[in-house]
């Protein structure tokens, strides 16, 4: 467990506010001050600052916060490993993204079913951001992620790296093997996935390149669901950009067929991660190098 002052410390990080973290952790507005004030006095550097009223983490703050959170999240771990009775179930916690867990996940439940029939197994499908925080509290362990994310604050492993295209409806006037420019494509609505996610900055970042965004589009459609999404391109209602192994069968029997975009072929990297500097690496490695078995 961590020391009082660190703990004030964090829940003033996420609540930005000295009166809620005062009644959060049940204690008084000074007394949050005297923990802030002892942990400056204690590295001798300021941590926190007032800027347009708000409550800012200095460049030593936002690394003490870091650290901190990473610590916390490990502290998590040993306490769940400790406590946990040797005859009970083990437990293994993660996510994925949308993109991965359609396609990958169940063959990845499935390879660590077999590989310890004494395994709980619980995976969230979130957008990359949540996903990120969720590995920031400890709520999970490791995560399989697509798009940008602090290299700085999570170790990291390629999983695959994957086209990233653009789709129609086999019904639309698009003529498979023809070259379109972006340009070409503004008249359309554009059928993504919601801020926040990984496939959407990527696209949101491809886009920018050419000096476009998703605002371009003559309408914009912004799901949660991958599958909706996947649906309304087959209706002919829109058009998408998805990576190609998520479309990859309604490719081959001509569902969809793929926008040949000039000046716009890339692909991204799927990615295994974890918190920097986890105790528990050897750990993470092992699970990292049954999953890429899988590929």
């Amino acid at each position: 467990m961590l020391d009082y002052r660190y703990q004030t410390f964090l829940v003033l990080c996420a609540e930005r506010n000295y009166t809620k973290t005062a009644e959060k952790l049940f204690i008084t507005q000074p007394a949050v001050t005297q923990h802030i004030q002892w942990l400056e006095h204690k590295y001798q550097t300021k941590l926190v600052s007032y800027q347009n009223r708000e409550i800012r983490l200095t460049n030593k703050g936002q690394l003490l916060y870091r650290y901190l959170q990473n610590l916390q999240a490990q502290i998590k771990k040993i306490e769940t490993n400790l406590t946990h009775r040797e005859t009970a179930n083990k437990d293994l916690n993660f996510a994925t993204t949308l993109s991965i867990g359609d396609e990958l996940l169940p063959r990845i439940v499935q390879a660590f079913a077999q590989s310890d029939p004494k395994l709980n197994i619980s995976c969230l499908v979130e957008n990359t951001q949540q996903i990120l925080q969720q590995l920031r509290t400890g709520d999970i362990d490791f995560a399989l992620v697509e798009g940008n994310f602090p290299k700085q604050e999570f170790a990291h492993y390629e999983l695959s790296s994957q086209p990233f295209i653009a789709i129609a409806s086999t019904q639309s006037s698009y003529q498979i093997g023809e070259n379109y420019h972006i340009s070409d494509l503004l008249s359309e609505t554009l059928i993504t996935r919601e801020k926040g996610s990984g496939s959407r900055k990527i696209l949101d970042n491809l886009l920018a390149e050419q000096n476009y965004a998703v605002d371009d589009f003559s309408r914009l459609l912004e799901l949660g669901s991958l599958n909706s999404i996947k649906e309304l391109v087959k209706n002919n209602l829109g058009i998408a950009f998805l990576y190609e192994e998520v479309v990859k069968k309604e490719l081959i029997d001509q569902t969809y067929q793929k926008i040949n975009i000039q000046q716009l072929e890339t692909s991204h990297s799927f990615y295994f991660i974890y918190l920097n500097g986890s105790l528990f690496e050897p750990e993470f490695t092992h699970i990292f190098d049954l999953i890429k078995s899988l590929n």
